[in-house]
Formats: structure tokens, sequence, C-alpha cells
């Protein structure tokens, strides 16, 4: 802040809690299950304060270990050395589901202190993005993180449950009306 001035904020960034997509053991918000895991945690990263704190006001333990790059933690994922992985929102995930969130903030574009006449600039342009294109973030996001594993709806173990149990013999339909916000995108 004391050498750079910055935008209206451009997105958003937190930390996810991710774990192989085949992992039934840790169950989303369940924080029992989450006892003891192995977490891979990224040297460094400020993130690791937050899950930290998160972990600690969800009542769960875990054991760390780090590692240099966020290629290293998905190998070791990968490999089952680790349960869990601890990173940035802003990573696109490979055969993981998303198990929690945590610490959510704002980023930027940054200019040099006091240079009002490009920081202008940006922030006009950002204003205009936002009226002729309100979800201009969100498509940047997608087309840049989003894998397939996001885009598959997770299931609760209760919903999973009444999807098994009225569904043994035959196949589950169900009606959704895509105009009905937010059961359908």
């Amino acid at each position: 802040e004391e050498k750079f001035d910055f935008s209206r904020p451009i997105g958003t960034n937190y930390g996810m809690l991710t774990v192989r997509s085949d992992n039934s053991t840790i169950v989303d918000g369940n924080y029992s299950t989450y006892n003891g895991m192995r977490v891979a945690l990224l040297n460094g990263n400020t993130r690791n304060e937050e899950f930290a704190d998160f972990a600690d006001d969800k009542g769960f333990t875990y054991v760390p270990s780090y590692f240099d790059t966020t290629t290293e933690m998905d190998e070791a994922l990968q490999s089952e050395k680790v349960d869990a992985i601890v990173t940035s929102s802003l990573r696109k995930t490979n055969n993981e589901r998303i198990v929690d969130k945590f610490g959510s903030s704002d980023f930027y574009v940054i200019v040099k202190k006091g240079n009002t006449e490009l920081l202008n600039e940006i922030n006009y342009a950002i204003d205009q993005m936002n009226a002729v294109e309100g979800d201009w973030k969100t498509t940047l996001y997608n087309k840049n993180y989003e894998s397939i594993e996001t885009k598959n709806l997770e299931y609760t173990e209760k919903e999973k449950s009444i999807i098994s149990q009225y569904s043994k013999d035959n196949p589950l339909h169900v009606l959704c009306d895509p105009t009905r916000y937010p059961y359908s995108y």
C-alpha cells in the first residue's frame, strides 16, 4: 500500500480444501471426518494460517505436510501421500472435489503509487465491463480455473442414500425448470 494504488476489485479469491474425487471418508462439512487428515500446504503461503484458523474454528485437527509447488502437492494427493490439499481458488483442480472454502478476499489491478491517470482509466474500464457484461469476472474464472469436477453436482451423504434407495431397480428421473434460479444455471 506504500508503493501501489489499487483499482476497484476485479475478482474474488478464497482458500479451498480439496480431496481426491474418489475419497469418501472425508465428508463435506462434517468436520469430525476431517480429524487427523494429512494436508498438503504450500511453503510460505498466507492460506496456511487462514486454514489453521479455519480448522481451529471448526474444531478439527490435521497433520501438515509442506511442499514447494502446487504440482508437488497435486502429485502427493493423487499418490495418496496426503489426504487433502489447501490452495487458492485460482487453480484448476485435477481429479479433486472441493470439500470446503475459507478466507475470501478481493483482488485488484495495481499501479504505481500516485499514478491516478492510469488508475482512473483502469477503474473506468472496470466500470464499463461491469455495465456491459456484468458477469465477466465469473466468465473469466470459469474459462481459466473451472474443471469438469467442479461442474458435477455434489451430493450430501443423505442425498446419496435417497438416490440409492429410490433408484435401485430403475433410473431416477428428476424434473427441473431451467429458468428457475437457483435450481438451474
